[in-house]
């Protein structure tokens, strides 16, 4: 079998600190691949994982910034800031499997998996597959599909937070904002405020 060799789009600092995972040709959405790769640039590599397993049981969602047209609103897109947001499994499952993949290279390398951290994300689209379906009246129509070439570095980051203690979602910082902001105008009463103050 032929190795393909791939040009990734970011160089690490440390090859010796990094690992990668590529696919070339991957037979999914590259709209929808797209929308779930690049949410994961910046995550730890062991929260990634985890919030992938969260979208599978349809806990959490991929929100939907780019090619959202027709897509409906969801509440679970809040936690990102974004009204707009899908559970697309395909994308996901390949996404999840290259993590996996770059988790046991890690392993390898003698890594902490705890510290690694995804740092380039990034999805190409590759040749359209053009085929057709034949309809009645003697004409044919356009089934062609849009698959991708995927890229995902992580390196490991040190003397940052661990993985179990830098995730922080955006809701939840809302929440303790709306927290603080009651305690201080004394609109929070009984217990919570004795709770707040204490910490």
């Amino acid at each position: 079998m032929k190795k393909v060799k791939t040009n990734y789009g970011y160089t690490p600092k440390n090859e010796d600190k990094a690992v990668k995972a590529a696919i070339k040709d991957a037979k999914i959405s590259f709209k929808n691949t797209h929308q779930t790769v690049t949410i994961l640039r910046g995550m730890w590599l062991v929260s990634a994982i985890k919030y992938l397993e969260d979208v599978l049981a349809h806990k959490r969602c991929i929100p939907m910034r780019r090619f959202n047209g027709g897509v409906p609103r969801v509440a679970q897109a809040k936690e990102f800031g974004a009204l707009q947001g899908r559970w697309p499994e395909k994308s996901v499952i390949q996404a999840k499997t290259m993590l996996k993949n770059m988790q046991n290279i890690a392993v390898g390398k003698g890594l902490d998996i705890s510290k690694m951290k995804i740092v380039h994300a990034h999805v190409n689209r590759a040749p359209i597959i053009h085929n057709r379906t034949y309809r009645a009246h003697g004409r044919v129509t356009a089934w062609n599909k849009s698959p991708c070439h995927v890229q995902l570095i992580a390196e490991e980051q040190l003397g940052e937070i661990p993985a179990e203690t830098a995730v922080k979602t955006i809701a939840e910082k809302r929440a303790f904002r709306k927290f603080v902001t009651l305690a201080v105008k004394g609109h929070l009463r009984g217990p919570h405020r004795k709770q707040m103050l204490r910490d």
